[in-house]
C-alpha cells in the first residue's frame, strides 16, 4: 500500500533541486577546468593575468569584477578555483552545509566568469550564476541538515527560483516574437535551426531531414511552451473547454501521422492543463495530482519545460544549460506532486516528514532577494517587453513632446541603466533572450597553415563541424568554448585585428602546448608553421539521397578568405 505525504511541502523537489545544481556545478567547473589553460592560462588564448593587469591600470578594484582573481589569475589559481568548485559541489550534493557551499559555488564560478572573458560570456553561464545565489535561502541550514527533518524552504525562496524560471522561459519566446525575425513568425525557425546552430550533432542531420509541416508545428511547440508555460506558473486557467478540444484534435492528428516526440508530450501537457481538475481526474486516476489552486497547472509547465530540454538536448551540444534548466523546474512541484507523479514501486512508503516553520533568517533572505529580484527583473525585462515603443519613448523624452505613458517608459529605463550600472559586475540578476534571431546561413572557419608558403594544411577542431562526411560528437554536458567561439567568429563581415581570433593564430604560430591541445589535430606537429590564414566556407546538411551516395554529411561550398596569412611579424612582442 502506498502512503500519501500527509502534508503538502517542499521536500524533496528541495533535495532534487540541490542534487542536480550540483551536478551542473560539477560539469561546469570540471569542463571549464580541462580547457582552461588553453582558453585563459598563462600561456592561453587570451591570459586571464592579462586582464586583470588591464583592469588595475584602469584603477578597477574587487566591486568592478569581484572574485578570486584579484589574488592572482596564473595557471595554480585557475586549478585552485576549478577544483574549489568540484569539492564545493560535491560537498553540495552530499548535503555538507548547503547554504554555505551554494555561496562558495556562487564565488568560486563568479570568479571562473571574469577570468574567462570571452569564453565566459553564454547566458547559462550567467544562469548558474544566477541560480547559485538565489538557491541560498531555499537549500536547508545547518552543516548537515537532513532533508526530513530540516526546516522548510518560504514561500519567498520557492517563488524566488519560479521566478527565476519564468524569466527565463518568458524572455527568450518574447524575444523571438519582438526582434520581428521572420523565421520565428514564418514558423520556419527549425527548417534552419537544426543545421545553423553553433555545434549540431549527429542526430540534428535526421531531425532536419523531417518534412516542413513537422518543423513548422515544432517551431510553433517552442514558442507556446516559452510564452504559456511561464504564465502556468503563476496561474491556473481553468474551463477554456474549447482550447483544449483544439488543441488535442492538432496533437492527435500528430501522433496519427507517427511524430511522437518531446514536443508533443509538451504540447500535450499544456493542453492539458487547460481542462478542469476534476476532469483530469476522470480520465486518469492517479495521475493529476490535487494540490493547492495553481498546482495542476504548475505541474504542466513542469512537464512542457522538462520536454523542451529534452528536445534540444537531441539535436544540439547546449553544455549544462538543459540540466540547470530542469533543475529549476524542480522547485515547481511539491511534495504530493511528486508523490502522484512517481510509480509507486520506487516509493512504496512515503518518508514520513517533520511539519516545521521555515526559519526566520532563511525567510529573511529571500524577502530581500525576492524584492531585489523582482525589481530589477522588471526592468530588465523591460527592454524585451517594450521594444520599439520603448526607444520611441526615450526620443521623445530627450526631445521634450513624451506622452504621460512614454515619460514613465522613459522613467523605466533611466532606472534600468542606473540599476545595470551598480549590479551587472555581479551577473548575478540578468536578462536572458536564447535563439532570439534564428540564422539562415552556417559559416565555418578553416585554419590553415604553412611551412613554405605554398603547400597548405588544415587544423582539426574536437567538436565543430570540419570534414564533409563527419558529424559533430555528442559531448553531453561539456562546453567546448573555443568550438563556440568559432561559430560567432565566422559570421563576422571581416578579420578582426584584436580580441582572441588573431591571439589564436598567434598561440598557434607560436606552438604552445595549451592552446594546441584545444584542438584535434595541429599537422605541424613541434615545428611551428611560418604562417596562418583564415578560409571561411558554406556548410549545410546533406540530404538523404547525397548521403547515401557519398556518404557526405555536409555540403561544403568555399566562400572566401576572412583572414589573410599572419605570420609572427604581424604581432607585437609578448611582454
Amino acid at each position: 500500500m502506498v502512503h500519501k505525504p500527509e502534508a503538502t511541502g517542499q521536500h524533496l523537489p528541495r533535495l532534487l533541486f540541490l542534487r542536480l545544481l550540483a551536478l551542473t556545478h560539477v560539469a561546469a567547473f570540471a569542463s571549464f577546468w580541462v580547457q582552461a589553460h588553453g582558453l585563459v592560462g598563462e600561456q592561453g588564448v587570451a591570459p586571464a593575468v592579462d586582464r586583470v593587469a588591464r583592469a588595475k591600470a584602469m584603477g578597477l578594484g574587487f566591486l568592478d569584477l569581484p572574485g578570486l582573481h584579484w589574488l592572482s589569475a596564473g595557471d595554480g589559481m585557475i586549478s585552485v578555483i576549478s577544483a574549489g568548485g568540484l569539492l564545493a559541489a560535491v560537498a553540495l550534493f552530499v548535503g555538507v552545509a548547503p547554504r554555505i557551499m551554494l555561496g562558495v559555488l556562487w564565488l568560486l564560478y563568479l570568479s571562473v566568469f571574469h577570468m574567462g572573458g570571452p569564453f565566459l560570456s553564454f547566458q547559462w553561464d550567467l544562469l548558474l550564476i544566477e541560480a547559485s545565489l538565489l538557491a541560498i535561502p531555499y537549500a536547508p541550514a545547518g552543516l548537515r541538515p537532513r532533508f526530513r527533518t530540516a526546516e522548510p524552504p518560504s514561500a519567498w525562496a520557492t517563488w524566488l527560483l519560479r521566478l527565476l524560471l519564468f524569466k527565463l522561459m518568458f524572455s527568450s519566446g518574447v524575444v523571438k516574437l519582438n526582434n520581428a525575425d521572420p523565421t520565428w513568425h514564418g514558423l520556419t525557425a527549425l527548417s534552419y535551426h537544426y543545421w545553423t546552430q553553433p555545434i549540431p550533432h549527429g542526430v540534428a542531420w535526421y531531425a532536419h531531414q523531417l518534412p516542413a509541416w513537422v518543423h513548422a508545428f515544432s517551431t510553433a511547440a517552442t514558442l507556446v511552451i516559452e510564452l504559456v508555460a511561464p504564465i502556468l506558473i503563476l496561474v491556473n486557467p481553468r474551463r477554456w473547454r474549447l482550447a483544449v478540444f483544439v488543441a488535442l484534435t492538432v496533437l492527435l492528428a500528430v501522433l496519427q501521422g507517427g511524430v511522437f516526440g518531446p514536443w508533443t508530450v509538451a504540447g500535450l501537457a499544456l493542453a492539458a492543463t487547460l481542462l478542469d481538475d476534476r476532469v483530469l481526474g476522470r480520465v486518469a486516476p492517479g495521475l493529476v495530482p490535487d494540490p493547492a489552486p495553481g498546482g495542476g497547472a504548475r505541474w504542466a509547465a513542469f512537464v512542457s519545460i522538462v520536454g523542451l530540454m529534452g528536445a534540444i538536448s537531441l539535436t544540439g551540444n547546449y553544455g549544462f544549460f538543459q540540466l540547470l534548466t530542469v533543475a529549476l523546474c524542480l522547485p515547481l512541484l511539491d511534495d504530493e506532486a511528486f508523490w502522484a507523479l512517481t510509480p509507486a514501486r520506487l516509493i512504496p512508503k512515503w518518508p514520513a516528514f517533520r511539519v516545521l516553520q521555515p526559519g526566520w533568517v532563511g525567510r529573511g533572505l529571500a524577502v530581500i532577494l525576492t524584492l531585489a529580484f523582482t525589481v530589477l527583473s522588471a526592468l530588465t525585462m523591460i527592454s524585451l517587453v517594450g521594444g520599439q515603443a520603448l526607444g520611441e519613448a526615450v526620443n521623445a523624452e530627450k526631445g521634450g513632446q513624451a506622452s504621460t505613458g512614454q515619460a514613465l517608459l522613459a522613467k523605466a529605463w533611466d532606472l534600468r541603466r542606473d540599476a545595470l550600472a551598480h549590479t551587472r559586475s555581479f551577473a548575478s540578476i540578468n536578462g536572458y533572450g536564447l535563439f532570439a534571431r534564428m540564422t539562415t546561413q552556417r559559416f565555418e572557419l578553416q585554419v590553415e597553415g604553412t611551412a613554405d608558403g605554398q603547400t597548405w594544411k588544415t587544423y582539426r577542431f574536437v567538436y565543430k563541424p570540419d570534414a564533409a562526411d563527419e558529424a559533430p560528437p555528442l559531448v553531453g554536458v561539456h562546453m567546448p568554448r573555443l568550438d563556440w567561439n568559432m561559430w560567432f567568429a565566422a559570421l563576422e563581415p571581416r578579420c578582426p585585428t584584436s580580441g582572441w581570433l588573431p591571439q589564436l593564430v598567434r598561440g598557434l604560430l607560436e606552438g604552445r602546448a595549451p592552446v594546441r591541445d584545444l584542438l584535434a589535430e595541429d599537422p605541424f606537429g613541434d615545428t611551428p608553421p611560418q604562417a596562418i590564414r583564415i578560409r571561411r566556407a558554406h556548410y549545410k546538411f546533406t540530404d538523404g539521397d547525397t548521403r547515401d551516395r557519398t556518404g557526405d554529411v555536409w555540403a561544403v561550398q568555399p566562400v572566401d578568405e576572412l583572414c589573410a596569412p599572419m605570420t609572427l611579424k604581424d604581432f607585437k612582442p609578448r611582454r
